[in-house]
């Protein structure tokens, strides 16, 4: 799995999955399984970014304390966001921002994903010849 955009953008759309339930659900079990989806679905985006920060280097150290400030920012300006945008624009709001930045965010990825994929055969082509 490791290198291929699918598990990813699987775990990302397992993401919306409990930030829908928690938009349109009405019973507390139903939001007990949402946290447990949610939970394993960023476990698993947690421990892939992880792994791809730190695999491909030397200074491994450095690649996961920059993982970690870099989540913790995301926390830290999220739950910012998020309570303003509750407060502000609606108790929902916060979840639907959440669902578009992770729909960006799985774009952002899969386009980035065909760029390379385009260069590495270009180059391929490019050394044939």
């Amino acid at each position: 799995w490791h290198f291929r955009p699918a598990p990813l953008i699987g775990a990302h759309a397992a993401l919306l999955v409990p930030l829908f339930t928690v938009i349109y659900g009405r019973t507390l079990p139903v939001f007990f399984a949402a946290a447990v989806v949610f939970g394993l679905a960023f476990g698993f985006a947690y421990s892939s970014h992880l792994y791809y920060g730190a695999a491909a280097s030397r200074q491994r150290s450095v690649r996961m304390v920059i993982h970690e400030i870099v989540i913790s920012l995301g926390i830290t300006v999220g739950a910012g966001a998020g309570g303003y945008l509750g407060k502000n624009v609606g108790g929902y709001a916060p979840y639907w921002f959440a669902v578009i930045l992770i729909l960006a965010g799985s774009l952002i990825q899969l386009a980035i994903h065909g760029a390379s994929c385009f260069l590495v055969v270009r180059h391929e082509r490019e050394a044939d010849a």
